[in-house]
């Protein structure tokens, strides 16, 4: 393996910008400049560096530095810049490393225009290191067309291009959500639509029944409809234990023929729940609703007047004749019941 030895320091004439490709670097010598050869089609030809200063012929200190070959090839068009050849030997602090040339810094035969490596810290540069560098015509390969060699700016563009791609896919992920959930909502709003459409025909057929039957003459007042379905008449007034810590359930019933009562029928008579109307009047105490229009609805011969009471633990029990109604309560304790004695129940 070919060695070179770079002093940081030392003095040297280095050519001018303006000056690149008409006068060659390689051809401005200065004490102690190292030459490579190589041949056209070589890879990973490698160099061992040892870096010296030149004040005390001390190493130079490697840490957290790196070496980048630059070089314009012999064509005088293109150009080789890569971050990735250096390999430190041993430990930073004795300044040894080798370097791997790549390939593409062998396409051209001919002596380098200008060649060197780089020394960076920290993302600046410290010195460049000139180095006499040719390469030798193959018969095989001559004509290889050469090309420019950027592996740091290839990195960056495959990044980009890595980027773009990830961005197309998220944002054609993102056209193909926001698609759908415009279908969706759209069907929704379809679906909501027919409903809305739905409702207004079967509202539009309501109202055509409600003509003709306004135009007949069959119109039942509201006053009418209230007295059926709303319990607003009295029935009595449960008094109640353990009300404080459950609020007591209570039903009403209706039905002929109760316990007690001579000439029953052999099972009695159907027992039919009506709707009833539960007020807290007190701390023990609530007052039950009935409508007698809804009994006489479910018993039309119904006929209740000066009912007797009769109460036990889960309920109250009034009967006038044959006719009974019945008050039952979950949650709580019946302890008396006053009954409204002018409740009347009878058709008219």
């Amino acid at each position: 393996m070919l060695e070179m030895t770079f002093y940081i320091g030392q003095e040297r004439d280095l050519i001018p910008a303006d000056q690149v490709g008409r006068v060659s670097q390689n051809s401005v010598p200065y004490p102690g400049k190292p030459s490579f050869q190589g041949r056209q089609g070589d890879y990973n030809d490698q160099i061992l560096l040892h870096l010296r200063n030149e004040d005390d012929k001390s190493p130079v200190n490697l840490s957290g530095a790196n070496l980048i070959l630059e070089g314009i090839l012999p064509d005088k068009e293109h150009r080789v810049v890569d971050n990735t050849v250096m390999t430190v030997i041993g430990s930073p602090e004795d300044g040894n490393c080798r370097v791997a040339l790549p390939a593409p810094a062998f396409a051209v035969a001919g002596q380098y225009i200008a060649s060197f490596f780089r020394l960076i810290r920290d993302h600046q540069s410290i010195t460049t290191l000139e180095f006499n560098f040719s390469v030798i015509s193959d018969p095989i390969l001559n004509g290889i067309k050469a090309e420019d060699h950027l592996p740091e700016y290839y990195a960056i563009r495959d990044k980009i291009l890595k980027l773009q791609e990830t961005l197309q896919n998220s944002n054609d992920d993102l056209i193909n959500k926001m698609n759908q959930k415009f279908q969706n909502e759209l069907a929704s709003w379809t679906k909501q639509l027919q409903t809305v459409l739905q409702t207004a025909q079967n509202l539009q057929t309501q109202m055509d029944a409600l003509e003709g039957t306004i135009k007949s003459n069959q119109v039942v007042t509201v006053p009418d409809v209230q007295k059926y379905v709303t319990p607003n008449t009295l029935l009595g007034t449960l008094h109640l234990t353990n009300m404080q810590e459950k609020y007591p359930r209570v039903r009403a019933f209706v039905y002929q023929y109760g316990a007690g009562i001579a000439d029953a029928p052999t099972g009695g008579s159907e027992v039919r729940e009506i709707e009833c109307r539960v007020i807290r009047d007190h701390r023990d105490t609530v007052s039950v609703y009935i409508s007698p229009q809804q009994v006489l609805s479910i018993m039309p011969d119904f006929v209740f007047r000066n009912g007797r009471v009769a109460f036990g633990r889960n309920g109250a029990y009034i009967n006038s004749g044959i006719n009974c109604l019945g008050v039952e309560v979950d949650n709580s304790t019946v302890s008396a019941f006053d009954m409204n004695d002018s409740l009347v129940i009878a058709k008219e």
